[in-house]
């Protein structure tokens, strides 16, 4: 009587039926595009929710919290963005997930670019913070105050991407906070 031994070191591989190769090939292929998403090519549209900063100038007249060192914590050195650029009206803080140099266009407000972080600069359900600088001193205060809280949709174009042109925002109406308002606003607080 023969007894046939197989060694231990040798194994038999399992195979893999012909149709499951097919199908492993075909997911390989179309995995790569499926997990791309949507393209940074493109555009997206994205809802809101914007406010304004302002850099602080020491001897102003009022402070939102009650004193410059106290308004330099809420609004930073005000000087330079996260990136490095310097201020400029209509620079924008964003959430982190937003590359620097990313365009935001607003509509009734105008396009702007990605240059600044902040604390209360988070991604909400549904809507993401964004913050636009719009001065320095009382005059930035007055700006900011004006300006208030805003929901907006808007597009954003990723850097990488096609992007529109960023205008100078200093000249635009919906930024600027005219003497003629300004003048209202005193006027309506020394008469309450």
């Amino acid at each position: 009587m023969h007894i046939k031994t197989t060694p231990l070191y040798r194994t038999r591989t399992a195979r893999l039926p012909r149709h499951l190769k097919v199908l492993i090939a075909a997911l390989a292929l179309v995995a790569p595009v499926m997990a791309a998403g949507v393209s940074r090519d493109l555009p997206r549209e994205q809802d809101f929710i914007l406010t304004a900063y302002y850099s602080p100038l020491p001897g102003q007249c009022c402070y939102v919290k009650g004193g410059y060192r106290a308004d330099k914590v809420l609004n930073g050195e005000g000087t330079n963005g996260a990136d490095g650029t310097e201020v400029y009206p209509g620079m924008i803080a964003a959430p982190s997930s937003y590359a620097f140099g990313t365009v935001v266009a607003l509509p009734g407000i105008g396009r702007f670019a990605v240059h600044d972080r902040g604390g209360a600069i988070v991604e909400l359900d549904g809507a993401h913070r964004l913050d636009i600088w719009v001065g320095y001193g009382e005059e930035g205060l007055a700006r900011a105050l004006a300006f208030g809280v805003r929901r907006v949709r808007g597009t954003v174009y990723e850097v990488g991407g096609f992007q529109p042109k960023v205008k100078n925002p200093a000249s635009r109406p919906s930024l600027r906070l005219g003497l003629e308002r300004r003048a209202s606003l005193a006027t309506r607080d020394r008469t309450a």
